[in-house]
């Protein structure tokens, strides 16, 4: 046995005891804890250019900023423009949003921060924006607008 052989078989050992090792209670209590409502749009309170966020049941999520009022951007989010970022969220409340031929925006949902109606679903939630193309990060409030509404 050569001494990559016998460093292999002692590095697999550790990895096997340290995953015999972790229990159930080293998992973190509830990754599935961010639910938004999917039947509207998302509206943030920022001082220049309003973001808007609306969540599809299968897990996309699309986001436009505008200054023109709630309808013009349900307008930009229901037709495929260079306005409208598209991306993917998960239950754990992280999102990442793209346009095309940039870099993603990314968001975090703090967990501390949300208001959560009585089905479960979120009306409301704080989220920190970080801009990886210019490296800025700013919290944002939203609040949801249902639509017809």
């Amino acid at each position: 046995m050569g001494l990559f052989d016998s460093l292999r078989t002692k590095r697999s050992k550790d990895s096997r005891d340290f995953v015999a090792s972790t229990t159930a209670s080293d998992a973190p209590a509830d990754v599935d804890w961010f639910k938004p409502r999917t039947d509207g749009l998302y509206l943030g309170q920022t001082p220049e250019l309003t973001p808007y966020l609306r969540f599809t049941a299968a897990g996309k999520v699309q986001e436009t900023w505008s200054d023109q009022g709630v309808e013009t951007a349900r307008g930009l989010l229901a037709t495929k423009s260079d306005e409208r970022a598209e991306g993917e969220y998960s239950r754990s409340g992280l999102m990442s949003v793209v346009r095309r031929f940039e870099r993603p925006v990314v968001y975090a949902v703090q967990d501390s921060c949300f208001a959560q109606a009585e089905n479960g679903l979120f009306d409301g939630f704080t989220a920190r924006c970080t801009n990886t193309n210019t490296r800025e990060t700013t919290s944002i409030a939203f609040t949801f607008s249902p639509d017809g509404g």
